[in-house]
């Protein structure tokens, strides 16, 4: 074998090793590539988890919105109940004054006629008997009168107290709705944080691996360079040598 088939071998041998730099280049730069894929991922899993924790937001002021048209419900209702009990407890009272008063009125009408009775028997209705009766009617019907307007009273009342019943209900309905309310924006409130805390170090995770991929291809364009510069130097180096040797 001549010197210039070993100096043709050798370059030969030189390229093959830089074919071999140029596969384990290419390597890097997929691995590059590959890096910058998966900072693609890690940017759609925060947009993911953003989309999330806004709908669990609206979600969570929905269900808060429910709850307060259902309390406000409950509360109006309430209310309603207690208007009408205490326009019955008015209207009971009127209605029993008015009976007491009826009570009154028949029986200054029965002693009324009583009196017409006797006269027209020929008796005194002042003597013993007669006056007897009269105040014994006029006695039952006082308590008759005494006794429906005190049931009215009663009744009144009764309505009355159930009246201020309902109003309790009512603010304590009101007053649940005001915590619930409460509750349902310190949830909200939540969800923003952790999704914020999440948003903040996902973006930190993509920050590393951006810096990470930055030095990757880097280095890939620093091994592609050095290769290249190595691969010039060594075919004039055999070329002058192969010209030496002619």
């Amino acid at each position: 074998m001549g010197l210039p088939t070993i100096a043709t071998a050798a370059i030969a041998a030189q390229v093959i090793g830089t074919g071999v730099q140029a596969v384990g280049v290419a390597q890097q730069a997929r691995a590059a590539g590959y890096q910058e894929d998966a900072i693609g991922f890690q940017r759609a899993a925060i947009e993911q988890d953003a989309a999330a924790a806004a709908i669990d937001r609206q979600t969570i002021e929905l269900e808060g919105e429910a709850e307060r048209a259902r309390t406000e419900a409950i509360a109006t209702a309430h209310l309603t109940n207690a208007r009408f009990r205490e326009y019955q407890a008015r209207r009971t009272m009127e209605l029993a004054e008015a009976e007491e008063a009826e009570v009154r009125l028949q029986v200054e009408g029965t002693l009324g006629q009583q009196v017409a009775d006797l006269a027209a028997a020929g008796r005194d209705p002042t003597m013993a008997t007669p006056l007897a009766v009269a105040a014994a009617s006029a006695r039952a019907g006082e308590r008759e009168a005494l006794k429906v307007r005190t049931a009215g009273m009663l009744e009144s009342e009764a309505l009355t107290v159930e009246a201020a019943l309902d109003r309790l209900s009512a603010d304590d309905a009101l007053t649940g709705g005001a915590f619930a309310q409460q509750a349902t924006e310190l949830r909200s409130r939540a969800v923003s944080l952790r999704s914020e805390a999440n948003r903040l170090r996902g973006e930190a995770g993509v920050l590393s691996a951006e810096g990470e991929a930055a030095g990757a291809r880097a280095r890939v364009f620093s091994s592609a360079g050095r290769l290249a510069s190595n691969f010039g130097a060594s075919l004039l180096t055999s070329s002058s040598r192969i010209q030496a040797l002619r």
